[in-house]
């Protein structure tokens, strides 16, 4: 799906998440994270995502981006957040995700969610994101899903006109509501 013979792409593997992923997939999501500035939110650790990921009924599925060879030249800013996070790069690690998790809908059926899609900042605008949206389409598609969908932040701008410019619908009208986990402790049915 991915290849542009020498450019960026070029340099690509996306392949399935494996147990060996728990802490380059926990270093993605503290680099989102930070970048969210919402770090405190960030309740798990990698044995999370080493449980959760594996056996006969995961939670979640993800796709890992590797990219072979350091392609890319970091700039120090990147380094400082990138090695905040512990996300720092090399030959072949991983420098991206898609985390997602498949659900059904009463009106539309079944679909696949995507929770996070994360690139490196200095890996960011060759292509990345693109395949991995391409792949997680053609999961969607071989899965029978009626519906492929994420949600973004508001304020995320550049996210926002990359999901556009792939042709994704921004659906307005819904608000997203949750509760936390002190919210679920404390929720009893009014007498």
């Amino acid at each position: 799906c991915c290849s542009d013979g020498d450019g960026p792409l070029s340099s690509l593997k996306l392949r399935r998440a494996e147990e060996k992923d728990s802490e380059p997939i926990f270093n993605l999501v503290r680099g989102l994270a930070l970048y969210e500035k919402a770090l405190d939110e960030v309740h798990v650790d990698e044995r999370v995502y080493q449980l959760d990921g594996g056996g006969d009924n995961p939670m979640y599925h993800c796709i890992v981006l590797e990219v072979e060879g350091d392609s890319v030249t970091r700039g120090d800013a990147d380094a400082d957040v990138d090695d905040e996070a512990g996300t720092g790069a090399g030959a072949g690690a991983v420098v991206g995700m898609g985390f997602f998790y498949f659900g059904c809908s009463m009106i539309g059926g079944r679909f696949l969610y995507l929770e996070d899609l994360f690139i490196k900042k200095e890996y960011r605008g060759n292509g990345y994101g693109k395949a991995i949206m391409y792949a997680l389409t053609e999961i969607a598609r071989d899965l029978n899903c009626q519906n492929f969908v994420w949600q973004a932040l508001d304020w995320n701008t550049p996210a926002l006109n990359f999901y556009k410019s792939i042709g994704a619908e921004v659906c307005d009208g819904l608000i997203t509501l949750r509760f936390d986990h002190e919210r679920m402790q404390n929720y009893k049915i009014m007498e």
